[in-house]
């Protein structure tokens, strides 16, 4: 009857308490038990993070092979790190993208996989096999940025010869444009 008594009861319970949360999570979601055992991590260095966080998709040739799990920075870089499934192998020249996947601007790291050797998990992807998407603010800053060198005198004299020009021209148009039409009405009779 002792034998039941204090650290052996103790020592049963705290077994049984655990071996009750392993099958129960093993009968819940078994596939994200395998998803997690067969899954092999990997890293990549970007510019700019692009919109992406943690949950987007990771998909090599439009399929989908894993999902982000982190994004941090690193030296002032964005760091992504992904899993992909075990059985997909990664060259060791395989460079990252992050791409539109959706209508909504869901982001996606695309994967290009390259190279004769194979992607370790330790390996980084580096910036120079890396591209972010082009952002709207980007393209405002350009412009802003050339168009603040832009010689405005000559354009408008350029606008004012090209407008000049055309008045010359208008008065010629017509009797070409009346030319093409009888032409057409002619093939489309002979047609009929």
């Amino acid at each position: 009857m002792l034998k039941y008594r204090e650290s052996n009861l103790v020592k049963a319970g705290f077994i049984g308490v655990v071996l009750m949360v392993l099958v129960i999570a093993i009968g819940l979601q078994p596939e994200r038990l395998t998803q997690w055992a067969g899954s092999v991590r990997h890293h990549a260095l970007f510019t700019e993070a692009g919109g992406i966080t943690v949950g987007n998709d990771v998909t090599l040739s439009g399929m989908k092979i894993g999902s982000v799990t982190d994004v941090s920075l690193q030296d002032g870089d964005a760091l992504i790190t992904f899993t992909t499934e075990g059985k997909q192998q990664l060259g060791s020249l395989t460079s990252a993208h992050i791409r539109t996947g959706s209508l909504l601007g869901e982001r996606v790291l695309t994967l290009e996989s390259e190279g004769s050797g194979t992607l370790r998990s330790t390996d980084v992807i580096p910036t120079s096999r890396t591209s972010s998407p082009y952002s709207l603010t980007d393209a405002v800053s350009e412009l802003t940025t050339n168009t603040a060198g832009t010689d405005t005198t000559s354009l408008n004299q350029s606008l004012d010869t090209l407008a000049a020009t055309i008045d010359q021209v208008a008065p010629k148009l017509g009797p070409t444009f009346d030319g093409l039409s009888r032409l057409s009405k002619s093939i489309n009779g002979r047609n009929e």
